[in-house]
């Protein structure tokens, strides 16, 4: 594992490269959150992905090893993307490589897909992991399946926390929900971080970013500062854009794999846009006992998967 700082858009941010083999093809993961670098988090998760691939997990701006206060230094879409492309152009050159591949999950999903839109020469193939569509929509689907929930299953307290904050309030749905109860109750009914004891993944996460020797302990407090910052700053940018009508033609390759049981980003929602989607090859991997993480929760197809999509792109 090799842990740099690299100067992008202006300021310093950090990268960990891995893999095992100069001559393979080289993969940008863009974390989801906004904010939640996934590395050091689900570890064990990539170790396969790192032998058919040199994998560069980057802390996106305002996160983690690149963690600035966002409150003071404002971030856009437009200048996220710029970052992805000048992260792209330094993975390049570096490994000698006309284009690579993009692979996103959640948050990152929707940068992914507006960074290929933008500049599909550079790209071998997207990899859409939790793919966000229409966000906005996606939260009312989410809101409905755990009040269902809990009303099926006589459910008062949660009952009474969706009642705070609903699809009709006019900031739903607000930093708060989204940290607190949307996050509880969607891995309390399955369709959160997994679909089989969701509560526990997101705790073993927090233990691996407590264990993980590539931060220093400065890096860890960033890492927790830049989650609630990243999400009030950039997430909305999710829920005013639909890409069933902004970006449905793409001229790269798209690999989508939905967790069947997801709620975060919803299944029913990514099945729709893929149908609609043109671009020059694509395919959907469905995870049938999965939420939000199938890289994680079945691990073994996922590594498949990776294998099969690097043999259809050499």
């Amino acid at each position: 594992m090799e842990k740099k700082k690299v100067m992008i858009g202006g300021i310093e941010q950090g990268l960990f490269i891995v893999g095992q083999n100069q001559e393979n093809p080289v993969l940008l993961f863009l974390h989801g959150g906004p904010g939640n670098p996934e590395y050091a988090m689900s570890k064990e998760s990539f170790t396969e992905l790192e032998k058919m691939y040199t994998v560069c997990y980057w802390d996106q701006r305002g996160a983690g090893m690149s963690y600035t206060d966002l409150e003071k230094n404002p971030v856009d879409l437009d200048q996220m993307i710029e970052d992805t492309l000048e992260v792209t152009n330094y993975l390049k050159e570096r490994f000698g490589q006309e284009k690579i591949y993009l692979m996103g999950h959640s948050w990152g999903s929707f940068l992914g897909m507006k960074t290929i839109q933008k500049q599909p020469e550079d790209y071998q193939a997207y990899i859409g992991i939790g793919q966000v569509v229409n966000q906005k929509e996606s939260e009312k689907i989410a809101y409905d399946f755990m009040l269902k929930n809990a009303n099926e299953t006589n459910d008062t307290k949660a009952i009474q926390s969706l009642e705070k904050e609903t699809p009709e309030t006019s900031n739903f749905p607000s930093t708060e929900y989204i940290m607190s109860t949307r996050s509880e109750l969607l891995n309390k009914f399955g369709g959160g971080n997994a679909h089989k004891d969701g509560r526990k993944m997101l705790e073993e996460s927090y233990q691996n970013l407590l264990f993980f020797k590539g931060y220093t302990i400065g890096e860890k407090i960033d890492f927790l500062k830049g989650l609630q910052g990243s999400l009030e700053h950039l997430f909305n940018y999710t829920l005013v854009e639909d890409l069933n009508k902004t970006t449905a033609n793409v001229s790269v390759p798209v690999y989508i794999l939905q967790g069947k049981y997801d709620y975060v980003t919803s299944y029913k929602l990514v099945q729709e846009y893929y149908e609609k989607l043109e671009a020059p090859k694509k395919d959907m991997f469905v995870f049938d006992s999965s939420a939000h993480q199938p890289h994680n929760e079945e691990n073994e197809k996922f590594n498949k998967i990776m294998k099969e999509i690097k043999l259809m792109n050499p």
